[in-house]
């Protein structure tokens, strides 16, 4: 049974109060990390990176609305007016493919817990905690946007092959663009490789399992596809985001003599921004 609009926004707005509570008390009790780590808290970045995903989520709930299709609006759809580059993914349908997809999103993001238990991450595990928390709800709520602003129809429903009653009843017919699987598979995987990279520079197991990691979060992406739930665009932009939030949220961390990306507040006339630069 498809969640109605008020669930979703009332699910959200929970999640948006705990994932704050979450991130206030790790800061508070995490802020002083041992000397030898390559990151640290501080309340300017992680509070206008918290400030950033509530806003995110905000705003992912004020666009979320109704995504279903009419069973004339499903017969209707031809596959001629899909761009030629995407049109291959109204071919497929896979409940299979759609339901190991979610699998591996599931073993990308379990990935940072299981190595925050790793020898110099788990005296770090206030830290590296705030910025998963960060990468995570970030990388959930982004794609949400564009899904809610952006009516772009599912390639499955194209698809004679799948079954009609299937089609009316997806709530996200029309949120195709772009792939939140591959948002938060690529995220939770840069995230590792990232942070694996920077607490064990020389170690050739943690170079192979970062490696892997983004492997399985490039399956996710072409799950994606062969399910027939996203065109091969949607998962392009998905790799892109959630492999630039899982770098730039350890990076944005990093300890002050390393960090050359900077995070801070913008004064605008109209109000306030966030704005990130690159220090030379």
């Amino acid at each position: 049974m498809p969640r109605t609009r008020n669930s979703i926004g009332k699910s959200r707005s929970t999640a948006k109060t705990a994932f704050a509570l979450i991130c206030l008390y790790l800061s508070i009790s995490g802020g002083t990390a041992d000397a030898a780590s390559p990151y640290r808290l501080d309340w300017r970045t992680d509070g206008a990176i918290v400030a950033a995903t509530l806003a995110t989520g905000a705003a992912a709930t004020a666009v979320s609305g109704n995504g279903h299709l009419s069973p004339t609006e499903v017969r209707e759809l031809s596959r001629s007016s899909v761009n030629w580059l995407d049109r291959s993914a109204t071919y497929r349908y896979s409940t299979t493919s759609d339901k190991a997809s979610s699998a591996l999103v599931g073993v990308c993001s379990l990935a940072p817990l299981l190595l925050s238990v790793t020898p110099k991450m788990r005296h770090d595990w206030q830290v590296v905690g705030v910025m998963y928390l960060e990468t995570w709800f970030l990388a959930n709520w982004a794609p949400d946007i564009s899904k809610g602003t952006i009516d772009r129809v599912r390639p499955y429903l194209y698809n004679p092959e799948a079954p009609l009653d299937e089609k009316v009843e997806d709530s996200s017919a029309r949120r195709s663009f772009y792939s939140g699987h591959t948002t938060l598979a690529f995220a939770t995987a840069t995230f590792s490789a990232t942070i694996l990279g920077d607490y064990y520079p020389t170690a050739r197991w943690a170079s192979r399992t970062g490696k892997g990691l983004l492997l399985t979060a490039a399956g996710v992406g072409y799950l994606r596809y062969a399910a027939g739930a996203h065109y091969p665009t949607d998962v392009l932009v998905g790799t892109v985001v959630g492999s630039a939030i899982g770098y730039l949220i350890p990076r944005l961390h990093r300890r002050d003599g390393d960090r050359r990306l900077i995070l801070a507040p913008q004064p605008l006339v109209s109000g306030w921004a966030l704005s990130l630069r690159w220090a030379l």
